[in-house]
């Protein structure tokens, strides 16, 4: 079941709004999301419902990101161990202080995303960083 039609997004069309854990918790199990305002990085880890959470800062993502579309990936195939598992019923409890941001967009937004930052990406590499 696609769930993007029931998935309302913010006014920048790329910043999603979830009306609750469950539906937060249904969405992440299809999609990797990111949180541009708490920098992190959820996945479905397993087929037991697990959630695996990064700390991934905007200028790590971005190369992060470039590797997963070089490696025709997600991120978590990029990344190394180091990430917060949540099992149940942990993940529960992470759903339901999690959903409520108005900062989760998909991780195949992120270039569309960074690009309205001001850094400058290109050859899978930042070469600029974002002036005051």
């Amino acid at each position: 079941m696609n769930l993007d039609s029931l998935i309302p997004k913010q006014p920048d069309n790329l910043h999603l709004k979830f009306p609750d854990e469950v539906s937060f918790f249904n969405y992440l199990m299809q999609t990797d999301l990111y949180n541009t305002k708490t920098n992190e990085y959820a996945f479905a880890y397993n087929d037991n419902n697990a959630i695996c959470v990064y700390n991934l800062p905007p200028h790590i993502a971005v190369n992060i990101h470039q590797d997963a579309i070089h490696n025709h990936t997600a991120w978590s195939g990029v990344l190394s161990a180091g990430g917060q598992i949540h099992d149940f019923p942990d993940n529960k409890h992470w759903c339901e202080d999690s959903y409520a941001s108005d900062y989760w967009i998909k991780t195949d937004d992120f270039d569309t995303w960074y690009q309205t930052t001001g850094y400058m990406v290109s050859n899978n590499r930042i070469h600029g960083i974002k002036q005051p």
